[in-house]
């Protein structure tokens, strides 16, 4: 199946856009600091809030709890941070790195018009699960220690 000309066009778009998303997460993060605290990144001084509700009323957050100070330690090369934070950043970092050479190619050398829609939210879909079962085992291991 042959796309036309316009199909081809709005899918090295979405090429592009992916991978703006991912320059600009790689930048943010290589411009933050983490607090003194180890809760919060700071930005050109200003300390940024946690966003995650559910580490405000209970001690053990959210699935993606520590995701961007994870992020933030393996684009610095703190890989012991990056496993201490949330080990999922991990396969979250390999995952963005990967995008680089993937959609060059896609902008730029494929002229079929390859979409990797369909992929791209497959692999969403598995971490997504990953963070579930981490969670669920970060919530059995805090309520057996007495929460």
């Amino acid at each position: 199946m042959s796309l036309d000309k316009s199909s081809v066009q709005e899918i090295k778009k979405y090429h592009c856009f992916v991978l703006l998303i991912v320059v600009g997460i790689f930048c943010f993060l290589a411009i933050t600091k983490i607090s003194w605290d180890h809760q919060n990144l700071v930005f050109l001084g200003v300390k940024l809030p946690r966003l995650c509700l559910l580490g405000r009323i209970v001690s053990f957050g959210c699935p993606f709890c520590g995701l961007t100070r994870s992020l933030w330690c393996c684009i610095h090369g703190h890989w012991t941070g990056a496993f201490y934070y949330n080990y999922l950043g991990i396969l979250l970092f390999i995952g963005l790195v990967a995008q680089f050479p993937l959609r060059f190619y896609l902008i730029f050398f494929d002229r079929k018009g390859i979409s990797t829609q369909r992929l791209d939210s497959r692999l969403s879909e598995i971490f997504f699960y990953l963070a579930l079962v981490r969670w669920v085992c970060v919530v059995v291991i805090f309520l057996r220690h007495g929460g």
